[in-house]
């Protein structure tokens, strides 16, 4: 019997997820800049600890490999630690390391030409489950399980400027404003990938689609 499914909001014109991003704290942000760009090695230590889930979050659901994911956010600091004297601090600095991380993911990603591997269904890091959670039998987890790993095989098999904007806006929850400032796009550009996206992911899904699951 197939399982109650509810309806993800992966795929939903509107809305974010109900993740677990930590919220950003600007002032802290700006005093662990501020203390970088004088040279203290110590309050940089502090404000990668901030970022580097996310960091790896991203990498590892563009690229989907765990190791190249850690490889490719520690480059990511050191183009950061490289860059931070020219970074003005009268905006916000989420969107410029996300933008710094997404050239560094596009630059390997375009040196290995081939599409990211699937992620682990397993993976602590995967996209909200689709399924109902409240499914108790071995049957019912299964196949929710696969229907997991079928959401994030049809988003990684987006072309890479579809894939950014889904994983910005459902991964870290950021607003259209924040994409278009970190992937140096307009937000109306960013809004046509976004309704491109939904639907090709849309087509790829449409044998999910139910009653209960019709995005």
């Amino acid at each position: 019997m197939t399982p109650h499914v509810r309806k993800t909001r992966l795929l939903r014109a509107g809305g974010h997820s109900s993740g677990s991003r930590p919220e950003s704290d600007g002032a802290l942000d700006a005093a662990l800049i501020s203390q970088a760009q004088r040279g203290d090695r110590d309050a940089f230590s502090l404000l990668m600890d901030l970022y580097r889930e996310r960091v790896v979050r991203l990498a590892l659901h563009m690229v989907g490999n765990q190791e190249d994911a850690q490889d490719l956010c520690q480059e990511t600091f050191v183009r950061v630690f490289r860059a931070l004297d020219s970074f003005d601090s009268r905006r916000a600095f989420a969107p410029w390391i996300y933008r710094i991380a997404h050239n560094v993911i596009l630059d390997f990603l375009r040196r290995r030409k081939t599409r990211p591997a699937l992620i682990d269904a397993n993976t602590d890091l995967s996209y909200e489950e689709v399924t109902d959670p409240t499914a108790e039998s071995p049957q019912g987890a299964l196949i929710s399980k696969e229907i997991n790993r079928e959401v994030m095989a049809a988003i990684q098999s987006l072309p890479d400027s579809y894939r950014s904007v889904v994983v910005f806006r459902y991964l870290d929850e950021l607003s259209y404003a924040e994409i278009a400032e970190s992937l140096n796009l307009t937000e109306a550009n960013v809004m046509m990938r976004m309704s491109r996206a939904r639907r090709v992911l849309r087509d790829k899904l449409k044998h999910l689609q139910t009653e209960d699951f019709n995005p």
